[in-house]
């Protein structure tokens, strides 16, 4: 195996848990994503149109039928709403998670980069420019939350 791909992997390992439920997350969001509209379509093609509600339905509990037009339209706005709310609640967990998650594989990178350059020689420094080391600890780490939270999840998880 390539020794850059060998160090490159640890990153990931060491947040598998993380990374696993990030990647869950994403597929459940896409799971209540799909949801969101049939609230909407049992509203404008039963309730509105006054024609009883569909008694074959899973997810539609019985006792909906039971009730009044005005009744069922407020349960099902409502169940609309909750979906809604559970969409972006999901996308925000997960949201917050992948930061939390390539944040720390981007501080460890940038510690283990600048642990290297201590271990250099005083004659590397003296040829090397200090702001573009600064820069590429800094900067250059965040390669790794790129690659692993902004590419290979998303990858995933399509």
């Amino acid at each position: 195996m390539n020794a850059w791909l060998k160090e490159a992997s640890r990153f990931p390992l060491r947040h598998r848990g993380g990374l696993i439920a990030v990647a869950l997350l994403s597929l459940a969001s896409v799971g209540f994503n799909l949801l969101l509209p049939w609230p909407m379509k049992l509203i404008v093609d039963h309730v509105l149109a006054n024609r009883p509600l569909p008694g074959d339905w899973p997810l539609l509990p019985g006792w909906l039928g039971e009730l009044n037009r005005p009744q069922q339209l407020f349960w099902l706005a409502g169940a609309s709403a909750a979906a809604f709310l559970l969409v972006r609640l999901t996308e925000m967990v997960r949201a917050t998670l992948a930061a939390r998650i390539g944040r720390a594989m981007q501080y460890e990178l940038g510690g283990r980069m600048f642990s290297h350059l201590q271990s250099l020689s005083p004659a590397f420094h003296a040829r090397a420019r200090t702001g573009d080391l600064v820069r590429r600890t800094a900067m250059d780490s965040k390669c790794v939350d790129e690659l692993f939270v902004g590419i290979c999840i998303p990858a995933i998880t399509a």
